[in-house]
């Protein structure tokens, strides 16, 4: 499903052109830089947000590998779900929807058994990634049912309060990072704030949530201490992981508790990708919390 999804993108990204962008005269005609102005401000000559849909095609391209890697070996470890045969996903701020081909993959391969996937994507800019989420729709198993929700997330989980609808794990995907570098900070809390009491009070007991992200503290414009305060947020009993990859493209990396036995790409990377220069191998920190009838069992 993965290289379907990136060689849609690939093919759409050579046909389109940046004559109208949305950087306007800030624009320097390489998705690569915008990116680059997106995930670091302090450089950019202007405020760069995932805006532009040939960016998100390039995004796809680059960072798909890795990000549905990471999850992949964040689900694989979720044993509770492997025998669920309705699998409910709610994806938090769910971009191009990494976590669907990291569980799809994990059914291929007979580690995961659902019957059938219904998938809830919270996502506050639909409009940039409309192509790729109706790929991926083209792409999926019929059996998936796959809902993007043009919400704020809080908005969203005020809601989701009085829906008899419960998901049975929770993904945030590289979301604090970039609330972040591109959020007020009170808005962050008041998330984490919603969804901690979400969580606490009418989601069921073995729900989980999967926190990942880039493995850097708010200091460095990361997000990985939000890990922690969604987790303080939480009011039931509940327990907790924490684990990393080695860094492959830094000459050293926080060592965020337990570390993976490997940082391999779960799926290859196609040769006419490469232009893109896609990240060959897993870098994350992740939090996966579990919710539990007692804390001491």
């Amino acid at each position: 499903m993965i290289n379907q999804l990136v060689q849609k993108s690939n093919e759409r990204y050579k046909k389109s052109k940046c004559w109208t962008c949305s950087y306007k005269n800030h624009c320097p005609h390489d998705c690569g830089k915008c990116l680059h102005y997106v995930h670091t401000p302090q450089a950019a000559p202007a405020p760069r947000k995932y805006n532009c849909r040939k960016m998100c095609d390039y995004y796809v391209c680059k960072y798909s590998h890795r990000y549905m890697s990471e999850l992949y070996y964040a689900f694989y470890n979720l044993s509770d779900l492997r025998n669920v045969q309705k699998l409910k996903v709610l994806s938090i701020g769910c971009g191009p929807c990494t976590d669907i081909l990291a569980l799809d993959l994990l059914r291929k391969e007979g580690i995961y058994n659902y019957e059938s996937l219904e998938y809830r994507g919270v996502e506050i800019n639909p409009g940039i990634w409309r192509k790729i989420h109706a790929d991926i729709k083209q792409i999926a198993s019929q059996d998936y049912k796959i809902e993007i929700i043009p919400e704020d997330a809080c908005d969203y989980v005020d809601k989701l309060e009085r829906d008899s609808w419960k998901p049975h794990v929770i993904v945030f995907q590289y979301v604090f990072s970039d609330m972040q570098k591109h959020s007020d900070e009170s808005k962050i809390l008041h998330l984490l704030s919603v969804l901690g009491t979400y969580i606490s009070q009418s989601c069921d007991v073995n729900t989980y949530i999967v926190c990942n992200d880039i493995n850097l503290s708010r200091m460095y414009n990361g997000g990985r201490e939000f890990f922690d305060i969604l987790r303080q947020n939480i009011s039931s009993p509940i327990k907790y992981s924490q684990r990393h990859f080695c860094n492959n493209n830094k000459r050293s990396h926080y060592n965020y508790d337990d570390e993976y036995n490997n940082n391999i790409l779960v799926s290859s990377i196609p040769k006419d990708i490469l232009v893109y220069e896609p990240y060959d191998s897993c870098a994350s920190a992740q939090m996966i919390i579990k919710k539990v009838i007692n804390s001491d069992n």
